[in-house]
């Protein structure tokens, strides 16, 4: 596999999430905790023998990297006063 997929599919799992956010805005904040949880659930988790080849890893790590960076940028750009307000101000 060439490097230059890895490098291409980690820059998306970092792209993509930060234009939803951007584009969407955040849901609930218990929504970006759990993707927080599931990103640190795969990411410890052992990985079978089975499925230790470097196309398995680059996919474990793209979702790795995509639900930590959804979910932490979910989190610090969660405002809830300002969904009333715009919800008030419509």
């Amino acid at each position: 596999m060439s490097g230059m997929w890895a490098v291409l599919a980690f820059a998306a799992a970092v792209v993509v999430p930060g234009w939803l956010l951007h584009h969407f805005g955040t849901f609930r904040w218990y929504w970006h905790l759990l993707a927080i949880a599931a990103a640190l659930a795969i990411g410890l988790a052992p990985t079978p023998p089975s499925l230790i080849n470097p196309v398995s890893e680059l996919i474990t790590g793209v979702v790795f990297l995509f639900l930590m960076v959804w979910g932490i940028g979910g989190v610090l750009l969660f405002r809830p006063h300002q969904t009333k307000h715009r919800e008030r101000h419509a």
